[in-house]
């Protein structure tokens, strides 16, 4: 926000340079994939007219100032996914009388594991993790409910259908043994650089920071970005994200994203706006 605040001050003060309509946009709720954010943005209309938009992500594990972004593929499809497992208790000295709802839930989040290793190309890469697993309400019972939540990420939309389509089997066959299983799923497509305005960005870094800081062919992040919905929605679907260095070595800082606590080089905002500007100047 300090970034994009710092560019429209600029522009807003020096509108002789400005080569194109600029429009900026403060994204809402982008960390948790379960409530509206770009979505919901773009549905009201913050897309509307829109050819080309750009955002950029700070990452102080990268030396201030590094650019990093690539042609193609920028983030994951990623998806927030709850599995429910409903049971039957009874007590547990005689579990023969139940149907045990953590155990049927630890096996589906074992079979989701092994779809990952055995459904999907080693070529594309997936990532399967379960953050959160909850169950039962006292020791000596067999537990009638369950519920575990994590993320899926893929590479490509096939990729994710895989996943998608191999889970859903297995919640069926759950259904067959007894059990009342469900299970949602709410995400973010891929984050897909334009190639048109991949090549804005890479000119402005390249007008602004050292060569050495510029990678303009990163490697993917397997993170989600909801960014895309916008990119999605922008004429021709161009658009471009690009991470920002914002550590520092000599300083100490040195985090990965999330980490807590969390520390930036302020010196990085300047050249953020600074690559902002260049595209709304140029």
């Amino acid at each position: 926000m300090t970034i994009a605040l710092t560019a429209a001050r600029y522009l807003a003060l020096h509108r002789e340079e400005l080569k194109h309509n600029v429009r900026f946009v403060f994204q809402m709720a982008e960390e948790d994939m379960r409530v509206p954010g770009a979505d919901k943005m773009v549905e009201l209309g913050c897309m509307d007219g829109v050819d080309e938009v750009y955002a950029l992500h700070n990452d102080a594990s990268r030396e201030c100032g590094t650019v990093l972004i690539n042609a193609g593929v920028m983030s994951s499809y990623g998806s927030a996914w709850t599995l429910d497992v409903q049971g039957i208790s009874a007590h547990g000295s005689t579990p023969e009388k139940g149907l045990d709802a953590i155990r049927e839930t630890a096996r589906i989040v074992m079979d989701f594991d092994y779809i990952v290793a055995k459904k999907t190309s080693p070529f594309s890469p997936a990532v399967f993790g379960c953050g959160m697993f909850h169950g039962g309400t006292i020791p000596n019972a067999v537990a009638d409910h369950a519920q575990a939540r994590g993320t899926i990420r893929a590479m490509d939309a096939n990729t994710d259908q895989i996943l998608k389509n191999s889970f859903d089997g297995i919640v069926q066959e759950s259904t067959l043994r007894g059990f009342v299983t469900s299970m949602d799923y709410c995400g973010y497509p891929a984050v897909i650089n334009h190639p048109d305005a991949y090549q804005r960005v890479v000119s402005a870094a390249k007008e602004i920071i050292p060569a050495e800081l510029l990678q303009a062919d990163c490697k993917p992040m397997t993170g989600s970005e909801d960014f895309s919905l916008m990119v999605n929605a922008a004429r021709e679907q161009r658009g471009a994200m690009f991470f920002l260095g914002s550590g520092n070595r000599s300083k100490g800082i040195n985090n990965y994203l999330h980490a807590n606590p969390y520390f930036v080089d302020d010196d990085f905002m300047l050249v953020g706006a600074q690559i902002f500007i260049h595209l709304a100047t140029h």
